[in-house]
């Protein structure tokens, strides 16, 4: 995978869109998948171990909801060859499978960054910024983004956005979860 491969299955990430309404799991899943290279944390996650923390980001910076899935981006998101899914043995055959919130649990299921992008991010941590940046440009107003990184424990510099400043205090836009 080179980088400008990346760029575009990032760019061109398949989310849930109805009129206004969007869904931005995938999103936050991959923020979360990118604040852990830039921990050095390990490359795949348990579900079991972010399942309530994702599910809090759902909630914040996500459309309100009547229920979260965070379920649904973790075993969906190998459908856009950038995720893969392991169980305990290594291996998962996603092929006609629907995953729920037990059964992730249950099967000890794992989730991140396919070997070769989480080997290329982890190579050239600029890559972190880079991605961030299209991701939060693509699903969030700027009067969120900071925020977003904050919850992630993402420490990288917010200055790619557009005329905001790290020191400036930014108003979040009251409209955002219906963008």
């Amino acid at each position: 995978m080179t980088r400008r491969q990346l760029i575009e299955k990032i760019s061109n990430l398949n989310t849930w869109k109805k009129g206004n309404q969007r869904a931005p799991h995938k999103p936050l899943l991959l923020l979360i998948a990118l604040s852990n290279i830039h921990q050095n944390k390990d490359k795949l996650m348990l579900f079991s171990d972010i399942e309530k923390p994702f599910t809090k980001l759902l909630i914040e910076f996500g459309p309100q909801r009547k229920s979260y899935h965070p379920d649904a981006p973790f075993s969906r998101l190998p459908r856009d060859e950038i995720w893969e899914l392991k169980n305990s043995q290594g291996v998962v055959d996603i092929e006609g499978r629907s995953f729920t919130q037990n059964s992730l649990k249950k099967d000890k299921i794992s989730g991140g960054f396919t070997k070769d992008i989480f080997d290329l991010i982890a190579s050239n941590k600029g890559l972190i910024e880079e991605v961030a940046s299209i991701i939060l440009n693509s699903h969030w107003p700027q009067t969120v983004h900071q925020d977003i990184l904050d919850a992630m424990g993402l420490d990288i510099d917010a200055a790619f956005q557009e005329g905001v400043t790290q020191n400036k205090k930014r108003k979040r836009d009251p409209t955002f979860r219906s963008v």
